[in-house]
């Protein structure tokens, strides 16, 4: 081989190297780029379909019955119209 042809292996084997590394590089740029336009796209969606301006997120998924308990023990301040309040609770 000649000190030319040496040269030009060399230099087709740094080529390709580096062709390999740009390369690694662009599929790294094109999922991080993917990422990006999917969350992007998120949270434009969720911009359209909020349900009111007081919404707080995603529900409770337990949550609990609305209003009053019912029984005794939860009606202790409850007493029937007109009758005046002789307990100290009444205030």
């Amino acid at each position: 081989m000649s000190p030319e042809e040496s040269r030009q292996a060399e230099i087709i084997e740094k080529l390709t190297k580096e062709n390999e590394s740009l390369g690694q590089r662009l599929e790294k740029a094109e999922k991080e780029n993917e990422r990006l336009r999917k969350l992007l796209e998120e949270a434009l969606r969720s911009l359209k379909r909020q349900a009111a301006p007081f919404s707080k997120g995603k529900p409770k998924s337990d949550p609990k019955r609305p209003g009053r308990k019912k029984g005794l023990d939860y009606a202790d301040g409850l007493r029937p119209a007109g009758i005046p309040c002789s307990s100290r609770s009444c205030g």
